[in-house]
Formats: structure tokens, C-alpha cells, sequence
């Protein structure tokens, strides 16, 4: 079994929504680690996306895997790029949150400011859906991002969304099972 230490906070990222506390209170341990690793990861932009892969030499697509436009960086593949968008105006409607809040009114600099800006926008006790959501959002535009690069396989910006709902629906029908207090976190 692997072993993962526990997400931190520190210094001037303590308002980011990726803290321990918060996550633990999103149905008590019902995301599991990988997605939460994930939005850390891309939090922090330390994942390896195009622009990351090109300055250490490694081979690379010259664009972005979704909309083949621009060079991808953890920005555009997390907001910026138009496949993106399609995906977070579809979940934000199911969802209901204002869809506005993937088209802020200039780019943000980091993922890490765009979330916190759109979490202030949100009711306080709406949060931790959000939260959720923006993980689940996430960890989805990543694995179709992989699905393209290494099987050569698409899905449409709703499929995508669809696979966000199922996850949504996944963690909201365990919580009703469990009492939202399941063991482990298996979703």
C-alpha cells in the first residue's frame, strides 16, 4: 500500500480550499487521495504539462492536447483552454453555480487565485460542494487530457462533464449510504 503524508499548509497558500480541514469535512475522507494529490499538485503548477516537459528537454506535443492550441501549462489546461471551458460551463449548470465564474474578467495568474476568488463568491455553506466539484473537475480534464495523449482516444467536452457528474453522484449517493462517515474512503 502506498503511503502518502498528509497535505499541508503553509505560509501564504493557507486560503487555498485544498487544506486538510476542509477536505476532511468533504464527506469525511470521500475523495480519494489521487484526486486530492492532483489538485495539489496542479495548485502548486508543479505538474508536468507541455511547457514543463520543453523547458527539461523531455519529448512533448508542441500544443495542447484538448483544443491543440497553445502550449499547455497547468493554467490553461486547468481554465484557460476552450475544451475547459465547455467542460466547467456544463458542470457549473448541473451543478448550479454561476457559470460565470469560469469566465472571470481577465486570466487569473495561478489556478490557486482563480480558486480562491471563485470560492469567496460562493455561500459559505455551498463551499465544500464547490470544492468538491472543482476537484472532481479536475482530476476528469486531467484523465481525458491522459486518455488522448497516451491511448489516442477522445471523448467530447460533455462526456467529459457527464464523467464529473457521475463522480458527483458517485460521492453524493455514498454519503447517503454511509451517513457520510464510510471508513477508508471508498467511494
Amino acid at each position: 500500500m502506498l503511503l502518502t503524508p498528509p497535505i499541508q499548509r503553509t505560509g501564504s497558500s493557507s486560503k487555498v480550499p485544498m487544506a486538510d480541514s476542509e477536505m476532511t469535512s468533504f464527506g469525511e475522507h470521500m475523495l480519494r487521495i489521487k484526486e486530492k494529490c492532483l489538485c495539489w499538485i496542479l495548485v502548486q503548477e508543479k505538474v508536468l504539462t507541455t511547457d514543463d516537459l520543453q523547458k527539461r528537454g523531455w519529448p512533448h506535443h508542441d500544443q495542447c492536447a484538448l483544443c491543440n492550441g497553445p502550449l499547455e501549462t497547468c493554467l490553461h489546461l486547468s481554465l484557460l483552454c476552450p475544451f475547459v471551458k465547455a467542460v466547467w460551463s456544463q458542470v457549473l449548470s448541473w451543478e448550479h453555480f454561476d457559470v460565470q465564474l469560469i469566465h472571470p474578467t481577465q486570466d487569473p495568474p495561478h489556478l490557486k487565485s482563480w480558486w480562491e476568488e471563485a470560492a469567496t463568491k460562493i455561500a459559505k455553506q455551498e463551499r465544500r460542494r464547490f470544492n468538491g466539484m472543482v476537484i472532481y473537475t479536475l482530476w476528469n480534464i486531467w484523465k481525458e487530457r491522459n486518455r488522448r495523449i497516451f491511448n489516442n482516444a477522445h471523448e467530447s467536452a460533455l462526456q467529459v462533464a457527464l464523467r464529473v457528474k457521475e463522480d458527483i453522484e458517485q460521492r453524493k449517493r455514498a454519503l447517503a449510504w454511509g451517513g457520510g462517515n464510510i471508513v477508508g474512503g471508498i467511494v
